[in-house]
């Protein structure tokens, strides 16, 4: 399921983009690379543009299950690189766009997981369907309860292992992406 475009726009589609939301990918990238404080700016807007389609989405808590702000700079990086002179409003509303299936409905309590010395926030929701996931994919076979345990971690690092994706027992954002997104599209 994709986010419904909001109708907020003149009568030829067109709308004003304030801020940050208005550079293009390209000085994004720039400020990226150059580590510079402009980078901030980009930040601050993408998590407005977050907070404001959280509120205006039917049945939705938050637009992404990627609770770490650098997670998602980075996905809207990766967008940027494919397209620099994109407008950084359009890599932000096609990430969030892309990870729409993923959202989440309601508020689940949130926990910080530690393994081998990484930790990695993730909401108890988002933790059910990673195993409810790797469980489809034969990973896992204890109670889907949200709950970060020796199981859980071994389906994790199994899936990890299979996907060539880096192993850290967590349920990181590119083992998220990967892991339910993937799955997402094989249910469609």
């Amino acid at each position: 399921m994709l986010i419904a475009p909001l109708q907020a726009a003149d009568t030829e589609g067109n709308y004003a983009i304030r801020g940050a939301g208005s550079f293009t990918c390209e000085r994004y990238m720039t400020a990226v690379d150059s580590q510079s404080d402009d980078v901030r700016q980009f930040v601050r807007w993408m998590e407005g543009y977050a907070t404001a389609l959280n509120r205006l989405q039917p049945d939705t808590f938050d637009v992404s299950p990627l609770l770490e702000t650098t997670a998602m700079a980075n996905l809207i990086l990766t967008v940027c690189q494919q397209t620099p002179e994109m407008a950084f409003e359009t890599a932000v509303a096609q990430s969030l766009s892309s990870l729409a299936p993923l959202r989440e409905r309601a508020e689940s309590d949130t926990r910080t997981l530690t393994h081998n010395d990484l930790s990695v926030p993730v909401r108890q929701e988002t933790l059910r369907r990673v195993q409810q996931a790797l469980r489809s994919l034969g990973h896992y076979t204890s109670t889907v309860d949200g709950l970060y345990g020796p199981g859980t971690r071994r389906a994790i690092t199994t899936f990890q292992e299979n996907a060539g994706l880096t192993v850290t027992g967590l349920p990181d954002p590119d083992t998220l992406l990967v892991l339910l997104l993937a799955r997402d599209s094989a249910d469609e």
